[in-house]
Parts: structure tokens; C-alpha cells; sequence
């Protein structure tokens, strides 16, 4: 009897172990465990599907090009254009290269070649950039100097022969140069006062006045001879032409004096 009784409380107590855990486990099946935090662990049962694999853990999405940013979507490579990123379209002959909406690598401007020398032939290499090749000796060029003739390339330089600027006949001015935009000779004044020749025998102290040579002071042609008609021309100056005036010779032994030849002369008394 005693042992009937005690195998019917081990039995009761067994039953009381199990319990609570059936209780905290709610409906859910009594083989699934929890952490404390209440996750299931890995390799519980229903753990794959709680923690599905990225698809995108294994992609290489990087395509090298500098003008893409480069991203992964469900398991799909996707690039887009970075759209005004600087970059290099590695052509030498582009300027502000920039990246477009299609990920391309685009210059917006083209390199100017251009060395201002007209015995060069200006080109670009999309490799090396500008490159200046001199022209055949002999070519014909202008080399911008309007004071220069027979311009001429050689050994890839412009050159022309000098173009000698006329004497203008000015004794008040001199000659300076030319002026390489107009082939205009150049002239300065000389200082005033400076002595010159205007070119007319009927004046004296000629002298300089702002580049112009010129005189107030008349030449006075007089020889002091009774018997000449004194004059001047700007070209040969003064001029004494012999008359036939009356005239007095200072011999008071004389009379009727008269100018002959040049000469005043009378007749004897």
C-alpha cells in the first residue's frame, strides 16, 4: 500500500516539471526554443526563413568607368550616369571634359591651336595635343609689319626686307622710324629756332617754328649804285640790272652825268 502511494506522487511531480513550460510556450510546439531575447537561434526550426540571403552579397558591380556610380538592386548591377563629375575623355585635343547623363566621358570645348605664326602649319593630335610643323623656306607670309616687303618664311619665321622711308625735304624735321601698323615714315620735329633754309633767297635768319622753316626778315638787295635796278627772286636772289638814269657821279669837273653800262659818267667840262 505505502508503495502504491509514493510511485503516485512521482508520477504527480513529474507532471508538475513539465508543465510550466508548456504554459510559456503558448500553442507553439513544445520541441522550439527561444534565447532569452526570444529569437530562434540558427538551426531552429523555421531560422532559414527568417534570415533570407542578399542576393547582391557576391555581385561585382564596379564597370571602371569614372563617369557610372555603380550600385546593386535584387541581385541586378545598375549604373547610372554621375552626370558634371569631372574626368579625362584621354583626348589631348578636348577642354573641360565632364561626365554626361549616359556616363560618358565628354570634353566641351575643342583645343585652339594657334601660335600666331603664320610659317607654321597649326594642327592637333588627340594623342600629344598641338603640334606646330614649319613651313617650306620661300612660302609667302605677312609678318605684320607694314614697314617691311617681300615677306617670306624661312626656317619657319616671317621675315620681309625693309621698305626705306623717303627723305620729305623738311630741314626742320628728322626721320624716326617706321610705324609697323600703317608703313607711315616717322618723323620728329627739330627744336625751334634751329637754323634751316626755306628755300627762298629773298629772306634771312630763316630758322625752325614747329617743324616748319620759315622767316619774317626780307632780304634787302641794294648795291648803293645809282646806275642798277635792284630786285630779288625767290629762286636766284638779289639781281642788279645797269639803267639809263641820270645821275651824279661826284667829279665836279664833269656835266651832264648819266648811267651807262651800270657806271654813272659825264662829259668833260
Amino acid at each position: 500500500m505505502r508503495l502504491t502511494v509514493l510511485i503516485g506522487l512521482l508520477v504527480a511531480l513529474a507532471g508538475c516539471r513539465d508543465s510550466p513550460a508548456s504554459s510559456a510556450a503558448g500553442d507553439e510546439p513544445a520541441s522550439v526554443e527561444r534565447n532569452p531575447a526570444g529569437v530562434e537561434l540558427p538551426g531552429e526550426e523555421g531560422a532559414e526563413n527568417r534570415f533570407p540571403e542578399d542576393p547582391c552579397a557576391d555581385m561585382e558591380c564596379d564597370d571602371l568607368n569614372p563617369c557610372t556610380v555603380d550600385s546593386c538592386v535584387a541581385g541586378a548591377c545598375i549604373q547610372q550616369g554621375d552626370k558634371g563629375k569631372p574626368c579625362d575623355d584621354g583626348n589631348a585635343c578636348t577642354m573641360e571634359d565632364a561626365c554626361s547623363t549616359e556616363g560618358l566621358c565628354v570634353g566641351a570645348t575643342t583645343v585652339e591651336c594657334n601660335d600666331e605664326n603664320p610659317c607654321t602649319e597649326d594642327q592637333c593630335d588627340t594623342a600629344s595635343g598641338c603640334t606646330f610643323e614649319a613651313l617650306a623656306d620661300g612660302e609667302s607670309c605677312n609678318d605684320g609689319d607694314a614697314c617691311t616687303l617681300g615677306d617670306v618664311c624661312v626656317d619657319g619665321s616671317c621675315a620681309g626686307t625693309a621698305n626705306p622711308c623717303e627723305e620729305d625735304d623738311n630741314p626742320c624735321t628728322v626721320q624716326t622710324g617706321c610705324d609697323a601698323e600703317s608703313g607711315e615714315c616717322l618723323t620728329q620735329n627739330v627744336p625751334d629756332d634751329t637754323a634751316c633754309d626755306d628755300g627762298d633767297a629773298c629772306t634771312e635768319d630763316d630758322a625752325c617754328e614747329s617743324g616748319v622753316c620759315t622767316s619774317s626778315t626780307p632780304k634787302v638787295c641794294d648795291d648803293a649804285n645809282p646806275c642798277t635796278d635792284n630786285s630779288c627772286t625767290p629762286k636766284n636772289g638779289c639781281s642788279f640790272f645797269p639803267n639809263a638814269s641820270f645821275c651824279d657821279d661826284g667829279d665836279l669837273c664833269t656835266a651832264d652825268d648819266k648811267c651807262a653800262q651800270g657806271t654813272c659818267t659825264g662829259q668833260a667840262l
